[in-house]
């Protein structure tokens, strides 16, 4: 009995089992690198992110007031951080603060690093269920596992406070509800043949399907508050899944799914109205301004439909898509993009997805089914949308813009891209494992079992599956420069790097850097700026007056230090003194030129 109960939920318990080893492997990451009064990400954008996230956790509150900006015209404050009129808000989107935070302010501010990878293993279970309803169980057991030792997914939940993951897994939840919502065909058909029989089970179906249609509304609000511009792709995605299945979703259900929809987003419109001025404006000042201009845009077709004059459709069309592609339109950078950060860097999962697809052609040669109509072109279409946005735009992530590696933003922005291959790359790898198994059986003399064969077949799913996950741990770890082995090795370094800074400056102090931002703040207020920036400079003076300030970047050569401090920095009111060298980079303190000391023009060396 109880071997039967283990027997039939077998696939359950191991999804269970994989999102539970990928939960402990993500979290891997920051248990071992951050500690009680060391909190500190690898990006701007983590920074940000938890920041905000632990101040909104413990206060209730998003913003922080800066005083020195009061001072230095808004320029004191790291990247992914604007100041407006003192106070500090996030130059991101709000959800992943709104989200972490409020789990944060229940469970404690200890839990934020280890959310991501929490979500990241429920998303694991959403995508087992999803696939098992689409393709079959072993289909989604194998799309689990390769979903959980996917570069890309792993990599991000690691990095745990970005916020790509967290949409990721809304949208999963959201397309799991929305296809739970709505009323499987065959049981319609059992109830018309015997309406009385059936009747029960109608009523429960429908009872499950509004609920279903609640969460996948909540879901969707929980997407796009996490990632609001990714509507561009996600908006015409949904409408081509709504006319496949507008008719079986019903009216009532949709209605509910909206207004599910628009109670998630309720308090995105509330605190973006406190920190924007506005319900649709977030900390994009360039999506602020684009936003403005689409709504005119908008406002520009329905007047001339309205009117009769519709010349104007041309100038409305030019602005609308001039600011979709903001960035550009650039179709053979999008496609070299494509080729390096698709097809080069994931060869393997993208010959199984090839390969995949034709499997799924047959299917439906063999059998009309609405749903691989449906998947096929979603994804053809998020897929197209995604790679000319994202691809027309130049990331430097890496510091080296000539690498290609998976800590670049064109792998996160296309992590839809990639989870949608997964699949067709699961269904490859069974049906190899099929076509392997039946090969072996015809080239033996001996009768095989149905049961030997199920367990050959399983085995060789086993070996290809193993190969591939090895692949992908392989790359995720040391692929590249930015593989999380190195980026451990790497945060320990800055770890002491900025140990250091922290004990050569003031509590109160004010540095100035171009690369480390992310590494000094909060514990210190930062610049991010050079002393090449007039602007800055100017602000310095002012600066100078009321807090310490230091300047900590490439060291500079006493020729060049003689140029700031007789040329450069007088005009504004301020000398550089040199206090330490770290290797490829100094510290160097600022003075005012009526209080400063003399000049030093070599400094204690420290090597690292």
């Amino acid at each position: 009995m109880k071997f039967g109960w283990f027997s039939k939920n077998l696939n359950n318990i191991l999804v269970l089992l994989i999102a539970l080893v990928f939960f402990v492997a993500t979290s891997a990451f920051n248990y071992y690198t951050q500690e009680d009064d060391y909190v500190k990400f690898l990006s701007p954008d983590e920074t940000s992110n938890y920041f905000f996230t632990n101040h909104y956790a413990q206060t209730g509150q998003i913003a922080v007031f800066e005083p020195a900006n009061l001072v230095a015209e808004e320029i004191v404050h790291p990247r992914s951080i604007r100041s407006d009129h003192g106070w500090l808000k996030p130059v991101s989107f709000i959800g992943i603060i709104l989200v972490y935070g409020k789990i944060a302010s229940v469970l404690g501010v200890g839990v934020i690093p280890y959310l991501t990878p929490f979500f990241g293993a429920l998303g694991i279970i959403f995508f087992y269920a999803l696939v098992r309803r689409l393709l079959g169980p072993k289909q989604a057991i194998v799309s689990a596992l390769l979903l959980a030792s996917f570069p890309v997914y792993f990599f991000y939940s690691s990095r745990s406070m970005f916020h790509n993951i967290l949409f990721t897994i809304f949208l999963l939840g959201f397309t799991l509800f929305a296809s739970l919502s709505i009323i499987p065909r065959d049981l319609l058909q059992k109830i018309k043949k015997d309406k009385n029989f059936w009747r029960l089970k109608l009523v429960r179906a429908e009872i499950l399907s509004y609920l279903a249609a609640l969460m996948a509304g909540l879901m969707l609000g929980g997407a796009i508050t996490a990632r609001t511009s990714e509507l561009l792709w996600l908006g015409p995605a949904l409408f081509i899944l709504w006319l496949f299945y507008a008719r079986r979703l019903a009216f009532t259900r949709l209605i509910l799914m909206l207004s599910a929809v628009i109670l998630a987003l309720l308090p995105l419109f509330y605190w973006n109205q406190i920190l924007y001025s506005s319900p649709f404006f977030g900390g994009y000042g360039e999506m602020n301004r684009s936003i403005v201009q689409l709504s005119q845009a908008g406002g520009q077709f329905v007047q001339s439909t309205v009117t009769g004059h519709f010349t104007q459709y041309k100038s409305a069309a030019n602005t609308i898509w001039q600011n979709i592609f903001y960035f550009g339109y650039h179709p053979r950078q999008s496609l070299w993009m494509f080729y390096h950060y698709v097809l080069a860097m994931f060869p393997v999962l993208c010959s199984l997805t090839f390969l995949g697809g034709i499997f799924l052609l047959f299917k439906l040669a063999k059998k009309q089914q609405r749903w691989i109509y449906a998947y096929l072109v979603a994804w053809f279409i998020l897929s197209s949308l995604l790679v000319l946005y994202y691809g027309s735009w130049k990331f430097n992530d890496n510091p080296d813009p000539t690498r290609f590696t998976i800590g670049n933003s064109y792998t996160r922005y296309w992590l839809p891209v990639y989870i949608m291959a997964i699949p067709l790359a699961s269904l490859a790898i069974t049906s190899l494992a099929k076509l392997f198994a039946n090969l072996m059986s015809l080239r033996s003399d001996f009768k095989w079992s149905r049961g030997i064969k199920r367990s050959l077949e399983s085995t060789w799913v086993i070996v290809i599956s193993g190969v591939l996950v090895f692949i992908f741990s392989i790359f995720t770890f040391f692929g590249s420069e930015e593989g999380l082995a190195i980026l451990y090795y790497n945060h320990f370094t800055d770890r002491n790097n900025t140990l250091s800074i922290l004990n050569e400056t003031e509590a109160n102090s004010i540095i100035i850097t171009q690369y480390h931002d992310k590494q000094l703040f909060p514990e210190r207020r930062v610049v991010n700026a050079l002393l090449t920036n007039d602007d800055v400079n100017a602000s310095i003076g002012a600066l100078l007056k009321e807090y310490p300030v230091y300047y900590y970047n490439f060291f500079f050569p006493p020729k060049d230090l003689q140029y700031l401090n007789e040329r450069r920095l007088p005009p504004y009111g301020f000398k550089i003194e040199l206090l330490e060298r770290r290797g490829p980079f100094g510290l160097y303190r600022l003075d005012s030129i009526a209080t400063s000391s003399p000049i030093i023009q070599a400094g204690t060396i420290v090597t690292e």
